[in-house]
């Protein structure tokens, strides 16, 4: 197995992640 591989259940727990910042065009702010 590859390390650097993201399994699938890896990148759904990313993206939740991700939403919860509420990018603006995919890009979080930092505001």
């Amino acid at each position: 197995m590859d390390p650097w591989a993201i399994q699938p259940r890896e990148r759904a727990r990313y993206e939740e992640q991700f939403r919860a910042l509420q990018p603006v065009n995919g890009i979080v702010t930092g505001d």
